[in-house]
């Protein structure tokens, strides 16, 4: 595993978020195993669990907050359309993009949540 992704690991076992840390290290040792479809499944999961907790979640304001919806959304249906869901099968490029996409967005709402956890401890 890469560094950024355990970054992303740890920032979510640090926030208390133990079954997205989780599904997003599955998505990571199946994508290094070669499992692309398996790995992108896995991302997928990671980035509906962000879409509901988005919903719970103070992330900034609420213009910023609806452009993430949107985006999650979005990213959501891409990676559908990539692996094992609706008959569909990915390669490589697909498993890297799936990869990056969650890794980044998973550092960023982390980020968020923290900030929100130090100020209403």
């Amino acid at each position: 595993m890469d560094g950024e992704a355990y970054e992303a690991i740890g920032k979510l076992y640090h926030i208390n978020l133990p079954n997205i840390a989780s599904d997003l290290q599955e998505g990571i040792v199946r994508f290094n195993k070669g499992d692309i479809d398996g790995s992108i499944k896995f991302f997928r999961k990671v980035i509906e669990a962000f879409k509901l907790l988005i919903n719970e979640n103070n992330v900034g304001s609420s213009n910023r907050a609806e452009a993430l919806k949107k985006y999650l959304n979005k990213t959501y249906h891409l990676l559908s359309n990539f692996g094992e869901h609706a008959g569909t099968s990915a390669l490589i490029d697909e498993g890297i993009l799936a990869k990056e996409i969650t890794i980044s967005i998973t550092n960023y709402i982390a980020r968020k949540l923290e900030q929100l956890k130090s100020l209403n401890p």
